[in-house]
């Protein structure tokens, strides 16, 4: 009997703990359900269904989603409320996962950016399926720099076919008309610069030289003609007033000079001998007029 009697109190306050536990889990207050059942001596199946759910509520609020999971297990789960519980906790994990998957990726291209490792960055993010803003971003900026360097190549590519073929004129052009800029094409654009400069300065050069020669052969001829037409004066002053450097020339004018040196000279000694003569005739006719006039002492004296 007295036995019996413990067994109905017992199941009375059994009862009753249950019926708090369901109050205080309807209200939200899981802690209190797991304290009024966490010890309690009975076997009745609500019970430990309530306490479980309670349980479960409590890890989920902590963020415990493992726990969750753990706890309610990965098979069928009658109870819509469990089920709607542990769909919760899946989505929260996978979210986890996926950004702590995208975060580890994000540091994987990150670093591939920082070595400057272009096409892996591109690869990467092409290869992880992942919509992200931030990976999309990387990825552009990485294609953005290879197809700049494609660029670079392809005018590089241009601007030496050109040099090769000695168009220097098409190179310093495809160069200096780039959209894109570098070290190397640069130094392109200046070497055609330079070939281009040197060929004009040798090309200037040689209109120069072209050009005096024939200016020396012109006043060759004039000087010929002068020389040919005994007009060496002409010859002389033509010489003088060209102002070339000409071994032939200064011959021409050396010849000139002489011959007017040797007419100067005849000249001169003609004009000695009239000027004698003129002086002797003078002489006779002063000592003639002596004689006539029988001054034979001042006829001697002259």
């Amino acid at each position: 009997l007295c036995l019996v009697l413990s067994l109905l109190l017992l199941t009375g306050c059994a009862s009753q703990t249950i019926s708090k536990a369901k109050t205080a889990y309807a209200s939200g207050d899981y802690q209190t359900v797991v304290d009024l059942l966490e010890d309690l001596k009975t076997s009745k199946p609500e019970a430990a269904e309530l306490l479980s759910k309670a349980k479960a509520h409590l890890a989920f609020d902590a963020g415990d989603y493992q726990q969750v999971l753990d706890m309610i297990g990965d098979g069928e789960v009658s109870d819509e409320e469990l089920a709607s519980l542990l769909d919760q906790a899946k989505t929260v994990l996978e979210e986890e996962a996926a950004k702590a998957a995208l975060e580890e990726k994000l540091a994987e291209v990150q670093a591939a950016m920082d070595a400057e490792d272009y096409e892996k960055v591109v690869a990467l993010v092409a290869d992880s399926g992942m919509e992200s803003e931030e990976l999309t971003a990387l990825k552009e900026q990485a294609q953005a720099v290879l197809d700049e360097k494609a660029a670079v190549e392809e005018k590089i590519a241009e601007v030496k076919a050109a040099m090769e073929a000695e168009d220097y004129e098409q190179a310093v052009a495809l160069a200096a008309g780039s959209d894109v800029e570098s070290d190397e094409l640069t130094s392109l654009k200046e070497q055609a610069q330079a070939v281009l400069e040197e060929k004009a300065a040798a090309e200037e050069a040689e209109k120069i030289a072209e050009e005096a020669a024939a200016a020396l052969e012109a006043k060759l001829e004039e000087v010929k003609d002068a020389i040919e037409a005994e007009d060496y004066e002409q010859a002389v002053a033509l010489v003088a007033a060209a102002g070339i450097e000409s071994e032939e020339l200064a011959a021409l004018a050396a010849d000139a000079q002489s011959v007017l040196d040797e007419k100067a000279a005849a000249e001169e000694a003609e004009k000695i001998a009239e000027e004698a003569a003129a002086a002797l005739e003078a002489k006779l006719e002063e000592v003639k007029a002596a004689m006539d006039a029988g001054d034979y002492e001042q006829a001697v004296a002259l």
